[in-house]
């Protein structure tokens, strides 16, 4: 039987190689998926987040900083890197920290690399819950569309102001 530990190594890997159908093989159909600042969400749904990623960052890899877990449950501080070079699709989120109306943001060419954590059960050797944890504001701060303000605040650098 394969772990929660085991699943976790294989989802990097599978992730790392950019291959949404050994990533897809790893879940149960009905696995519960959380992200942050989301609605709770389906596989088919990851699947599309992870393929997004691939597009904004065509070198994008996660690497697995720490990891404990069991065959039932794991987690495991990640760190996800890359250069964006493809064009960013903004959610609403986005458009409301950045103030801007804009849904597509050129790329910045900027490289990054965000900790972010992943928590996973698995039943029957498949994950069956996956919960992941990172900094929204770190991925707009790291891809220099927030720019750090003298006294500590985030301002938008890189997204056209609302009208």
């Amino acid at each position: 039987m394969t772990g929660a530990r085991d699943l976790i190594q294989a989802l990097t890997e599978a992730y790392n190689r950019h291959d949404p159908q050994a990533i897809s093989a790893l879940y149960d159909p009905t696995a519960a998926i959380q992200w942050p600042d989301s609605e709770p969400g389906t596989v088919e749904a990851l699947l599309g987040a992870y393929t997004y990623s691939y597009t904004i960052m065509p070198d994008a890899q996660v690497t697995i900083r720490h990891i404990a877990g069991d065959d039932r449950a794991a987690i495991a501080e990640v760190t996800l890197s890359g250069t964006n070079t493809g064009p960013v699709t903004l959610g609403d989120l986005d458009r409301a920290v950045l103030g801007t109306d804009a849904e597509v943001l050129p790329p910045t060419g900027r490289s990054l690399a965000v900790l972010g954590v992943l928590a996973i059960e698995a039943a029957g050797g498949r994950i069956v819950a996956d919960r992941q944890y990172w900094s929204p504001l770190g991925f707009l701060l790291q891809l220099g569309l927030l720019e750090p303000h003298a006294d500590g605040r985030a301002v938008s650098a890189g997204a056209p102001a609302r009208q």
